[in-house]
């Protein structure tokens, strides 16, 4: 059984932490959603830091494309349910930490990062990781549409602001697809 079939299976069986709606929780429900992520990344063989894993819907994803994956998760007991779920893959670390306090300046050079990440952090860790280019080389999330927006700004629009320069001083931002409301447990109330 490879690993994304053996998340798939365990994920299902409905013994998962309940979601705190304070740290901005909305899991994916199908690892489908996350293929254009995959594809961008290009992981077989390389790191990626993934923020947020939850229930390892992108995780499994990105274990099935070949990365090595640590999982940066805050949540403690989605933590555990995450080694739980995906078993002892020698690909993959769980990390049961804050992204916001990850030392990303000793990340090794190359490394790729990955995530579904809350609309109340999003930015922050946005920040984070690009003020550590070159050791991030790329990056690919799932973002709240405004936040998405703003990376993607051209001067003089409502949405440019401070992120919008410093995503397009370090990096070559694009949209890679839209996300259903529907697709996420709880579905945000926002696009």
């Amino acid at each position: 059984m490879t690993p994304a079939r053996r998340a798939t299976t365990n994920l299902a069986r409905g013994d998962r932490p309940p979601l705190k709606k304070g740290l901005g929780q909305h899991h994916l429900r199908s690892g489908a959603l996350c293929r254009p992520l995959v594809r961008f990344l290009r992981p077989a063989g390389r790191t990626v830091i993934e923020i947020g894993p939850g229930g390892g819907v992108l995780t499994a994803e990105l274990l099935a494309a070949g990365a090595r994956v640590v999982a940066c998760e805050l949540d403690l007991p989605w933590a555990f349910h995450l080694r739980r779920a995906l078993g002892a893959d020698p690909a993959l670390s769980i990390l049961a930490h804050d992204a916001l306090a990850l030392a990303a300046g000793r990340l090794p050079a190359g490394t790729l990062a990955a995530g579904n990440l809350p609309f109340n952090v999003a930015t922050a860790i946005l920040q984070r990781l690009l003020e550590q280019a070159p050791a991030v080389e790329a990056m690919a999330f799932l973002l709240q549409k405004e936040v998405a927006e703003r990376l993607l700004a051209a001067p003089g629009t409502k949405a440019y602001g401070a992120l919008s320069v410093l995503v397009q001083a370090r990096a070559d931002a694009s949209l890679l697809g839209t996300v259903k409301p529907g697709s996420f447990v709880p579905p945000p109330k926002v696009a």
